[in-house]
């Protein structure tokens, strides 16, 4: 029988907008420490967090260990939010050493050969273009939009509106979906998918998704979003994943001149602080943007 705390929380996460498989992980996680350390949410503490994490070390890999406790961490922040608990036993825990990979900086050349390598059919049919047109879509939506692979994952056709070349982005954060103006040399790569490529992908069950699988499905796991932006990096030789993609359109946007609020604005964060945390810390132009001098 579930707690009601619990499906408290699973509503909540619902109305924020969260996607099913983090809801599921989120909750699975939390009953696994409940489990383990066999008291009310509201007695647990410091202590019974660091010994659960320790009990999963060994069948965790220190990124999951640390997904665990990021997962720990929105939990009980908002049950002290939400009144359910005087005391938040996350404050200092910390994630495992290691957990963390290196942050990837992105050119403005490298982002180049990531968009000529994704137009690159892989082999002479028609099915292998139209593979390429998508990924070429998938691409500058992600590098223009700065978006999240759920974001991108989420988005439907109808979200695309060819009169003003934007797209409704539906934040994986929550909020209110919004209309992004896609830069305009990305419109015409996204027009090129859907007239002559997402056509001949499509097959029943996709949902009226914008980016469609080889076999021309739905998405249904971020996964593949990722999956699919490191394989084009590799063909490319550049080390490459969609937060990466994230990150360089805030740094290169910055040096392009644009204001460090519009770029909140553009990747949807709540403050300014976490997108100085996007841009390489070594840019003058970040100091002058944000008025640290």
């Amino acid at each position: 029988m579930r707690s009601p705390i619990l499906s408290a929380y699973e509503r909540d996460m619902i109305r924020r907008g969260l996607a099913e498989g983090t809801r599921v992980r989120s909750l699975a996680t939390v009953r696994k420490l409940l489990a383990h350390a066999g008291k009310r949410i509201e007695r647990i503490r410091l202590d019974d967090l660091r010994a659960y994490l320790a009990s999963r070390r060994e069948e965790l890999s220190a990124l999951s260990q640390a997904n665990e406790v990021y997962r720990l961490r929105a939990f009980f922040r908002w049950t002290v939010e939400g009144g359910r608990a005087t005391e938040d036993p996350t404050l200092r825990l910390l994630p495992p050493r290691g957990s963390t990979p290196p942050q990837i900086l992105l050119s403005e050349h490298d982002v180049t050969r990531l968009l000529e390598e994704s137009s690159k059919p892989r082999a002479n049919t028609d099915h292998a273009r139209a593979v390429a047109l998508r990924d070429r879509a998938l691409l500058e939506v992600l590098y223009g939009l700065g978006l999240r692979g759920i974001e991108a994952r989420r988005s439907l056709v109808a979200d695309f509106d060819r009169a003003t070349g934007s797209l409704l982005v539906r934040r994986a954060k929550g909020g209110q979906p919004e209309p992004l103006p896609l830069p305009r040399a990305a419109v015409p790569h996204v027009v090129h998918y859907l007239d002559l490529g997402r056509p001949l992908l499509a097959r029943h069950g996709n949902d009226g998704r914008l980016f469609l699988t080889d076999r021309g499905l739905a998405v249904r796991y971020g996964s593949w979003v990722w999956k699919r932006v490191e394989g084009i990096g590799k063909r490319a030789g550049v080390k490459v994943h969609p937060h990466a993609l994230r990150r360089a359109v805030a740094t290169h946007s910055l040096r392009q001149g644009v204001s460090a609020p519009a770029i909140q604005a553009l990747l949807g964060h709540a403050s300014l602080e976490v997108t100085q945390e996007y841009l390489e810390p070594d840019l003058q132009a970040l100091r002058r943007a944000v008025c640290l001098e």
